[in-house]
This record gives C-alpha cells, sequence and structure tokens, in this order.
C-alpha cells in the first residue's frame, strides 16, 4: 500500500483588520452637569452647574446654613414645586419664605424667598 502523503491546502488569509482612524473633534464637547437628586426618589433637581457661584455671594452670605446643615444657591430647579408663601421665624427675624417640594414625592428640599424676585 502506497503511503499516503498528507496534502495540505495553502493556508488561507484573512483580510487584515481596517485600523480605526482616531479622528479629531472639530472642537470639544460641552462638559456634561452633574444632577443634584432628591433624597428619597432620586428625581433630578438642579445640577452643580445652577449653582450661583461663590462670587456672586456676598461675603456674609457665604456661611448661609438651612434647617438641616449647609444650604446651597441655585438658579433654576426642575421637578419641584413652590408652595404658597407664609411667615416664618427664623434667628434673623421674620421672613415671608415659599417651602419647595419634589414633584415625584413631595419630600422637602428648601425655601424660596418669594421677595427677592418681585420686580420693584
Amino acid at each position: 500500500m502506497p503511503a499516503l502523503e498528507a496534502t495540505h491546502s495553502p493556508r488561507r488569509r484573512l483580510p487584515a483588520v481596517p485600523q480605526a482612524r482616531a479622528r479629531p473633534l472639530s472642537r470639544p464637547l460641552p462638559p456634561i452637569p452633574k444632577p443634584l437628586s432628591c433624597k428619597q426618589c432620586k428625581t433630578t433637581v438642579t445640577s452643580y452647574n445652577a449653582t450661583l457661584p461663590a462670587s456672586a455671594i456676598p461675603p456674609e452670605s457665604r456661611t448661609f446654613r438651612g434647617f438641616s446643615g449647609k444650604a446651597s444657591l441655585f438658579t433654576e430647579t426642575y421637578n419641584t414645586t413652590l408652595l404658597p408663601a407664609k411667615v416664618q421665624l427664623m434667628q434673623t427675624g421674620a421672613h415671608l419664605l415659599a417651602e419647595i417640594t419634589c414633584t415625584t414625592c413631595t419630600a422637602y428640599l428648601g425655601v424660596q424667598d418669594p421677595a427677592r424676585f418681585r420686580k420693584v
């Protein structure tokens, strides 16, 4: 019986993997604002970009504290309900304040001073 030689077909070459060319962006993408959410239901209420910069706050007001700790001042909020304004007694006297609550779970978020937004 003649010896059989193993006949291999020539190795098949696959096409080269295309190299992805990293194209530089024409301009940098804008920063994505970090959201601030309601503690109870995690609904987005505002973002860090909406906080007032320290340069816009008078020096005597930078240590402002709310009922439950350090407070921040925001220029805009979303998913919130503004309750009717009422007089609240504070250490600095009586103030007309409107409470801000979460639209989804009605959790207390803070207060707004409606007198600051009145046009004189």
